[in-house]
């Protein structure tokens, strides 16, 4: 029995591993081999799909164990695999990132909150990866384009984040905006300022005022402690700079 076997057979006896167990046991599991690993994940969520998919029509409490199997297995062969330090595993782990408005579609998993969590950090993990999950994710980011735009978005902005202020000796997001594709990031950015626009305008609308004459005067430099609508706005004119002959 190999160590994939050997902890997919505890996580069945166990009935699942939940935090803080599951981090000892991804760190043992990384040690398995990447293509083997990566099936097991599409294995598991094809089959945690199944087993959601039959609840909705016949609800059985039995099979609520084998459903929590099947998602803890899952997040751990995330884990194990964002473990080895390995951006390119990335456009692996966007396959699974949840459509907007938390429906089923695709043969997608309905995920909560916790498990989508843990997913976003196996993609915008700094921790994992250091600063080369950036050009990975900025080459992969339109995938998520059109029915995933509340990730592409978040993803974008912890980028940016990370950006401003971990990687802020480096700026690799910057220096990698030319990996994009030109339309769906710009879809992306439009997406992110518009949202932004609208949650400031519902807050706090004198505040927004302020922002957008800002904005309308010229941004010429932003930091991480900056509003979400500057620094978004300042992407997106960088953006617009670099792709200005296309």
């Amino acid at each position: 029995m190999d160590i994939r076997e050997k902890i997919y057979t505890e996580i069945a006896e166990r009935k699942g591993i939940g935090y803080p167990e599951d981090e000892e046991v991804a760190k043992r599991l990384s040690e398995a081999d990447t293509q083997q690993l990566v099936q097991d994940m599409d294995q598991f969520y094809t089959t945690w799909f199944d087993i959601q998919e039959f609840q909705e029509e016949n609800f059985d409490e039995e099979r609520c164990d084998l459903e929590y199997i099947q998602e803890s297995s899952f997040e751990i062969v995330c884990q194990a695999l964002a473990l080895k330090g390995d951006p390119n595993i990335i456009p692996y782990f966007l396959k699974y990132v949840p459509v907007d408005g938390r429906k089923r579609a695709n043969h997608q998993v309905v995920m909560e909150d916790y498990n989508e969590q843990n997913l976003e950090r196996c993609i915008v993990g700094a921790e994992y990866y250091g600063e080369a999950y950036i050009p990975v994710l900025l080459s992969h980011i339109h995938e998520l384009v059109p029915d995933k735009m509340l990730w592409a978005g978040s993803f974008l902005y912890d980028t940016l984040y990370y950006d401003l202020s971990t990687f802020e000796k480096t700026h690799p997001l910057m220096r990698n905006l030319h990996l994009v594709k030109r339309d769906s990031f710009l879809q992306i950015l439009d997406y992110s300022l518009e949202r932004a626009i609208a949650r400031e305008k519902r807050d706090d609308p004198e505040l927004l005022e302020k922002l957008l004459q800002q904005i309308r005067e010229g941004i010429t430099k932003i930091n991480c402690k900056d509003d979400p609508i500057i620094k978004i706005a300042y992407l997106r004119k960088q953006f617009l700079k670099l792709h200005a002959a296309d």
